[in-house]
Protein backbone atom coordinates (compact mmCIF):
# COMPACT_ATOMS: atom_id res chain seq x y z
CA UNK A 1 0.00 0.00 0.00
CA UNK A 2 1.59 3.32 -0.73
CA UNK A 3 1.10 6.31 1.65
CA UNK A 4 -1.17 8.83 0.25
CA UNK A 5 0.24 12.11 2.34
CA UNK A 6 3.47 13.67 0.10
CA UNK A 7 4.76 13.26 -2.79
CA UNK A 8 6.88 10.42 -2.06
CA UNK A 9 4.42 8.13 -2.10
CA UNK A 10 6.54 5.44 0.12
CA UNK A 11 5.48 2.22 -0.24
CA UNK A 12 4.15 1.12 3.35
CA UNK A 13 4.27 -2.64 3.49
CA UNK A 14 8.16 -2.65 2.77
CA UNK A 15 8.20 -0.71 5.58
CA UNK A 16 10.39 1.89 3.58
CA UNK A 17 8.34 4.95 3.90
CA UNK A 18 11.00 7.90 4.28
CA UNK A 19 9.49 10.05 7.12
CA UNK A 20 8.65 7.15 9.43
CA UNK A 21 5.48 8.36 10.79
CA UNK A 22 3.01 6.26 9.28
CA UNK A 23 2.27 2.10 9.00
CA UNK A 24 -0.24 0.01 7.06
CA UNK A 25 -2.50 -1.56 9.60
CA UNK A 26 -5.33 -3.44 8.45
CA UNK A 27 -5.54 -2.02 4.98
CA UNK A 28 -5.60 1.43 6.31
CA UNK A 29 -2.70 3.87 6.05
CA UNK A 30 -2.13 5.30 9.94
CA UNK A 31 -0.02 7.58 11.57
CA UNK A 32 2.16 6.01 14.50
CA UNK A 33 2.05 8.75 16.77
CA UNK A 34 -1.12 10.39 15.54
CA UNK A 35 -1.17 14.04 18.07
CA UNK A 36 2.18 14.15 19.58
CA UNK A 37 4.20 17.48 19.16
CA UNK A 38 7.28 18.47 19.83
CA UNK A 39 6.55 21.95 19.81
CA UNK A 40 3.15 23.76 21.05
CA UNK A 41 3.54 27.41 22.17
CA UNK A 42 3.18 31.10 20.60
CA UNK A 43 4.87 32.67 18.37
CA UNK A 44 4.45 36.00 16.86
CA UNK A 45 3.54 36.32 13.45
CA UNK A 46 6.74 38.28 12.31
CA UNK A 47 8.17 35.03 13.18
CA UNK A 48 6.67 32.70 11.17
CA UNK A 49 6.95 32.68 6.70
CA UNK A 50 3.67 34.88 6.21
CA UNK A 51 4.58 37.95 8.77
CA UNK A 52 2.62 40.03 6.33
CA UNK A 53 -1.15 38.08 7.07
CA UNK A 54 -1.95 39.86 10.41
CA UNK A 55 0.79 42.22 11.70
CA UNK A 56 1.09 42.18 15.79
CA UNK A 57 -0.44 39.08 16.03
CA UNK A 58 0.02 35.88 18.00
CA UNK A 59 -0.01 32.59 16.37
CA UNK A 60 0.07 29.13 18.26
CA UNK A 61 2.75 27.19 16.86
CA UNK A 62 2.70 23.42 16.71
CA UNK A 63 5.30 21.22 15.44
CA UNK A 64 5.70 17.36 14.80
CA UNK A 65 8.61 15.38 14.53
CA UNK A 66 10.75 13.30 11.70
CA UNK A 67 10.51 14.74 8.16
CA UNK A 68 10.18 13.81 4.82
CA UNK A 69 12.91 16.58 3.26
CA UNK A 70 15.89 15.55 5.13
CA UNK A 71 17.24 19.41 3.99
CA UNK A 72 21.20 19.66 4.92
CA UNK A 73 20.80 23.25 5.91
CA UNK A 74 17.34 22.94 7.63
CA UNK A 75 17.78 24.77 11.01
CA UNK A 76 14.45 22.49 12.64
CA UNK A 77 16.61 19.21 12.05
CA UNK A 78 17.49 19.03 16.08
CA UNK A 79 14.11 18.75 16.72
CA UNK A 80 12.28 17.28 14.05
CA UNK A 81 14.25 14.54 13.38
CA UNK A 82 15.44 12.60 16.48
CA UNK A 83 11.69 11.46 18.07
CA UNK A 84 13.67 9.21 20.85
CA UNK A 85 15.71 11.62 21.73
CA UNK A 86 12.77 14.58 22.05
CA UNK A 87 10.19 15.35 23.95
CA UNK A 88 7.00 15.23 22.97
CA UNK A 89 3.58 16.31 24.10
CA UNK A 90 0.42 14.28 23.15
CA UNK A 91 -2.73 17.18 22.74
CA UNK A 92 -5.96 16.37 21.57
CA UNK A 93 -7.38 19.12 19.26
CA UNK A 94 -9.89 20.45 21.22
CA UNK A 95 -6.86 20.95 23.79
CA UNK A 96 -4.89 22.78 21.26
CA UNK A 97 -7.58 24.89 20.26
CA UNK A 98 -8.35 25.99 23.88
CA UNK A 99 -5.05 26.80 24.32
CA UNK A 100 -4.68 29.00 21.47
CA UNK A 101 -7.39 30.57 22.91
CA UNK A 102 -6.56 31.25 26.53
CA UNK A 103 -3.21 32.60 25.17
CA UNK A 104 -4.69 35.23 22.69
CA UNK A 105 -3.80 33.80 19.72
CA UNK A 106 -5.81 34.63 16.33
CA UNK A 107 -4.39 31.00 14.43
CA UNK A 108 -2.21 28.10 14.84
CA UNK A 109 0.58 27.45 12.82
CA UNK A 110 1.99 24.06 11.63
CA UNK A 111 5.74 24.46 11.51
CA UNK A 112 9.04 22.56 12.63
CA UNK A 113 8.53 20.18 10.11
CA UNK A 114 6.91 19.60 7.05
CA UNK A 115 3.49 19.05 7.67
CA UNK A 116 2.40 15.92 5.69
CA UNK A 117 4.56 13.82 8.61
CA UNK A 118 1.69 14.06 10.37
CA UNK A 119 -1.29 15.36 8.11
CA UNK A 120 -4.15 13.33 9.83
CA UNK A 121 -3.69 15.36 13.24
CA UNK A 122 -3.20 18.35 11.51
CA UNK A 123 -6.48 18.03 9.76
CA UNK A 124 -8.05 17.19 12.97
CA UNK A 125 -6.84 20.22 14.48
CA UNK A 126 -7.84 22.62 11.64
CA UNK A 127 -11.69 21.16 11.92
CA UNK A 128 -11.55 21.75 15.44
CA UNK A 129 -10.43 24.85 14.99
CA UNK A 130 -12.88 25.80 12.40
CA UNK A 131 -16.21 24.88 14.57
CA UNK A 132 -17.93 27.83 15.53
CA UNK A 133 -17.99 28.54 19.20
CA UNK A 134 -20.38 27.24 21.78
Amino acid sequence: MRCPYCEFRCELSTGSCRCQMYEEKDGQVVEKYAFQWTRCDVVDVEQIPFFHVHPDSRFLQLGGFNCNARCAYCINANVAIRPKEVFTNRLLPAQIVDRALDLGCIGIHFGINEVTVNLPSALAVAREARKPPP
